[in-house]
C-alpha cells in the first residue's frame, strides 16, 4: 500500500475527498516524523512504536568487487508492532476477516 491508497481507505471510510485524506496522512506523517526527532519514539496504542536505533559505523563488503567498505554511524527508524495488531493479522491467517 502507498500513500495514496491509504488516502483513499480513509476517504471512503469517512466520507471525505481524497485530497482531504491527503492531507491527513501527510500530516500524520510529519507529526510522527517531528515527535521521533523531538523524542527519539513514538507509540501509537494498539498499533504499535517507532523508535530510533544509532547504528555504530562498520566494516561491509562490496558484493560486486569484494571489496571491504567502511559505512559510516547512521540512525535508523525501528518499527514494533503492538500485541494487538500481531494478533490482528493471525487471526487473519487463521480465516477471520481484519476488521
Amino acid at each position: 500500500m502507498n500513500k495514496s491508497a491509504l488516502a483513499s481507505a480513509i476517504a471512503h471510510r469517512h466520507a471525505m475527498t481524497q485530497a482531504e485524506a491527503s492531507s491527513i496522512v501527510d500530516t500524520v506523517t510529519e507529526v510522527v516524523a517531528l515527535m521521533l526527532l523531538e523524542h527519539g519514539r513514538v507509540n501509537i496504542n494498539r498499533f504499535g512504536r517507532f523508535r530510533l536505533q544509532h547504528k555504530p559505523p562498520r566494516q561491509a563488503r562490496n558484493p560486486k568487487t569484494g571489496e571491504t567498505v567502511q559505512v559510516g554511524e547512521r540512525v535508523a527508524v525501528q518499527f514494533t508492532a503492538a500485541d494487538e495488531l500481531k494478533r490482528r493479522f493471525l487471526d487473519s491467517k487463521n480465516g477471520n476477516r481484519l476488521e
